[in-house]
């Protein structure tokens, strides 16, 4: 049996997903594929479980939650296969080794840490306002970020596991 179907006119849709919400929760992951913890089957299922958690917990107050894996492998294939089996995150920045943007604006030029290793979690409020400039584009501006735990090492993302694992605690800390 064969089944015919007739389309009258393809359509695309683009939407903005950042337009929805002007708040959002994020997961950040900074890793390599050479380090012995970020290849740890306990960190992959402590991150899986702590990205569920924070999924939930976005979902419950109704406020965006995102995903962001940063590889600071100089090769971006192998950077992106160690992504892979990590989540399935919503955006990636993979290459550049130390020089990569994330890594060097959040582990290397910021005080938010005092280590620069691997494996590392952050997780982040953000804010958005609209852009006001010239462009004839629907577009949204991080206007604020604000970091709410993060972690090192295998142990330490379980500790902030642990620490965002009761949702009263974490409301809180938005």
């Amino acid at each position: 049996m064969l089944w015919y179907f007739k389309q009258e006119k393809p359509t695309i849709e683009t939407k903005s997903t950042r337009v929805v919400h002007d708040t959002e929760l994020v997961l950040l992951y900074f890793g390599v594929s050479s380090c012995a913890a970020c290849n740890d089957p306990r960190l992959r299922k402590t991150i899986k479980e702590l990205s569920h958690n924070l999924s939930l917990i976005s979902d419950s107050i109704k406020i965006r939650y995102t995903t962001i894996g940063v590889s600071i492998d100089e090769e971006p294939e192998e950077g992106l296969n160690h992504l892979k089996s990590i989540i399935e995150f919503n955006e990636l920045s993979i290459g550049n080794g130390l020089t990569n943007k994330y890594f060097h604006d959040f582990i290397i030029n910021d005080s938010l840490t005092s280590f620069i290793a691997t494996p590392q979690i952050f997780i982040l409020k953000r804010t958005f306002r609209p852009d006001t400039s010239t462009y004839k584009i629907d577009r949204h501006i991080i206007n604020d970020q604000k970091l709410i735990g993060k972690s090192l090492g295998v142990t330490g993302a379980y500790s902030l596991y642990m620490s965002f694992n009761n949702q009263k605690s974490i409301l809180k800390k938005l």
